[in-house]
């Protein structure tokens, strides 16, 4: 999932990659990382576009696909959603600066 996070990416196609059905897969990997895909692939996907605003100068249209979004308007809803603020405002208001032995952002579902 790593690798691929920026593809559209099914629950089914998924668990087709390791040969289980979607809802056996859906629940082993809750089981062994306390979030379902979905919503650790949303988490790989925020975590990336937080670095990306921290470390770059693209705007949020060109980070959009590069996590795997395609839609402006979900993208800033999950990220608002997230972290209490647009990614605008995440840029302008954050002093960040990318440490790669930081622990990722770690959400609750």
């Amino acid at each position: 999932m790593n690798a691929s996070f920026k593809e559209h990416l099914t629950l089914d196609k998924m668990a087709c990659h390791v040969n289980l059905t979607a809802e056996h897969f859906c629940r082993l990997f809750k089981a062994e990382t306390g979030k379902s895909p979905v919503a650790f692939l949303k988490l790989l996907r925020m975590n990336q576009a937080t670095h990306l605003l921290a470390t770059t100068c693209l705007s949020v249209k060109e980070i959009m696909p590069r996590v795997g979004f395609a839609d402006e308007s979900h993208f800033v809803r999950d990220f608002k959603a997230l972290f209490g603020c647009t990614p605008s405002d995440y840029r302008r208001t954050t002093d960040h600066k990318f440490d790669p032995s930081q622990p990722d952002i770690k959400i609750s579902q």
